[in-house]
């Protein structure tokens, strides 16, 4: 091997490794709004609006609306704190024949 070579091959390396560590942080804050999505659908479905109404308005299938709710459901229940998955929305109108499913 060259050393143009071996340049090449260690600017190469060094892309990797960066893009490496930009993945990782675009996967940490991924994690992130995925728990704050779920923690609004709870939200959404402790007043009473549907899966289907949650799903057409945010374009999600309902399927994974359910499969947020149940993740939600399972990470609340191995919460190691004492304190109540409990959140706040503010400004947030009621919806008008919103129903369980």
């Amino acid at each position: 091997m060259t050393d143009d070579d071996r340049q090449y091959v260690a600017g190469v390396l060094a892309e990797v490794v960066r893009q490496t560590a930009e993945m990782d942080d675009c996967q940490e804050r991924l994690v992130r709004v995925s728990e704050e999505r779920r923690d609004l659908i709870a939200e959404l479905r402790s007043r009473q609006v549907t899966y289907r109404r949650i799903a057409e308005a945010t374009g999600l299938h309902q399927a994974t609306v359910k499969t947020h709710m149940a993740r939600w459901r399972a990470d609340s229940m191995n919460a190691t704190t004492d304190e109540p998955c409990n959140i706040t929305l503010t400004n947030l109108e009621p919806v008008a024949g919103a129903r369980s499913v």
